[in-house]
C-alpha cells in the first residue's frame, strides 16, 4: 500500500510543499510502480496532474517517490490543498491527503 506525505503539512505563501510517497507490492517490499501521477487539487477546485517522468518527480530509491512543486515561486494562493498518489503497473497502489498553505500580511518581495 502506498504511504503518502509531506514533509510539512502547513506552508507559507512562496513555500515549495513536498509530497513523499513509499509504494510497495502485495508482499510489503517497497517496489516501483510503471507510472506514478501525483494530483493536486487548489482551494479554488482546480486540479493539476504530473506523471513521470516529469521533473517534479524524482526516485530517490526503489518504491519512494518525491513530488515537489513545480516553478521557482512555491506556492501563491492560501488556503488548503488536496493531494493524490496512484501508482500503476507493476504496482498498483495509492494514498491521499492534505496540505495548507497560509496567508501572509506582508506582500512577498
Amino acid at each position: 500500500m502506498a504511504t503518502g506525505s509531506n514533509n510539512q503539512v502547513r506552508y507559507r505563501i512562496g513555500q515549495q510543499p513536498v509530497i513523499t510517497a513509499r509504494c510497495t507490492n502485495a508482499a510489503g517490499a517497497l517496489a516501483n510502480p510503471t507510472t506514478i501521477t501525483f494530483q493536486t487539487v487548489d482551494p479554488a477546485g482546480a486540479q493539476t496532474s504530473t506523471s513521470n517522468p516529469n521533473a517534479a518527480i524524482t526516485n530517490p530509491s526503489t518504491g519512494i517517490w518525491v513530488y515537489t512543486w513545480p516553478g521557482s515561486t512555491g506556492v501563491t494562493v492560501a488556503g488548503m490543498y488536496g493531494w493524490r498518489v496512484k501508482g500503476v503497473g507493476t504496482v498498483i497502489d495509492a494514498d491521499d491527503g492534505t496540505f495548507e498553505v497560509l496567508a501572509t500580511t506582508v506582500p512577498t518581495p
